[in-house]
């Protein structure tokens, strides 16, 4: 659509109305551009409104007060017959890493020797679990921790 603005292939009038769903992200000068374009109502669908100084959605989309035009919380969704949505159940899970930390006289000998052929010196590798979090990323660790209940 920006490539279409900036070629001027649509006028600004184009459009009566211009729907932006994940409205929360029209805030950035990419979406902005496209909005400001548009001689056009403008309708914004966001779970979650921002009203901070550098950005701010009730201010671009004109919602005095910063109060919402309409709002339908999660709990009404949830509870409406038929349900728009489904609650959700948080489960908890640790990994034996978040747990115990890591301990670099634990490692196996091959993964110790890794870590110095990387430069890292093994008092680098002592973890305590709470700082495993802060301090490494696991993309394989994350994916196993996060489970979807439905």
């Amino acid at each position: 659509m920006m490539e279409v603005i900036r070629q001027r292939q649509l006028s600004p009038g184009f459009f009566n109305l211009v729907i932006c769903d994940e409205s929360h992200r029209s805030i950035y000068n990419r979406y902005r551009e496209l909005l400001t374009y548009f001689d056009s109502y403008q309708l914004g669908l966001t779970a979650t409104p921002v009203d901070a100084i550098e950005r701010n959605t009730f201010q671009l989309f004109g919602c005095p007060d910063e109060v919402p035009t309409f709002s339908f919380p999660f709990e009404d969704a949830v509870n409406y017959v038929p349900p728009y949505l489904n609650n959700y159940k948080v489960y908890g899970a640790q990994t034996r890493f978040q747990l115990r930390g890591i301990r670099a006289g634990e490692l196996p000998q091959g993964v110790r020797q890794q870590v110095v052929e990387q430069g890292v010196t093994l008092a680098e590798v002592n973890f305590e679990g709470t700082d495993l979090e802060r301090r490494v990323t696991s993309r394989r660790k994350d994916k196993t921790v996060v489970v979807v209940q439905g």
